[in-house]
C-alpha cells in the first residue's frame, strides 16, 4: 500500500510532529509492524514517522533491525507528490 503526499501535506505532518515534545523510547517490533502498520499505513503514517525522527538510540540488534524495517516501509512506501 502506497501513500502519497503532496508536499504541503507533508511538511504539514511534519510540523505537527515537530510540535510533540515528547521522548520516544520505544520502536515497535517487526511483527507489529506487520501487523498494524503495514495494514493501515495511512493511519500509522504519523506515529512511524514521529518514531523515525524521534526514536532513543536502539538498545540492541533487534531495536536496530526493528528501526531499519520501519525506515524501510517509509521509504518504500511514502511518495511525497509536487502535484
Amino acid at each position: 500500500m502506497k501513500v502519497v503526499l503532496s508536499s504541503l501535506e507533508f511538511d504539514q505532518l511534519l510540523e505537527k510532529l515537530d510540535s510533540v515534545n515528547l521522548e520516544c523510547d520505544y520502536i515497535p517490533d517487526i511483527e507489529d509492524i506487520k501487523k498494524y502498520a503495514e495494514k493501515d499505513l495511512k493511519k500509522y503514517l504519523p506515529f512511524l514517522l514521529w518514531i523515525d525522527s524521534n526514536h532513543s538510540e536502539p538498545a540492541d540488534e533487534e531495536e536496530m533491525q526493528n528501526l531499519k524495517y520501519l525506515r524501510l516501509l517509509l521509504q518504500n512506501s511514502v511518495q511525497i507528490s509536487d502535484t
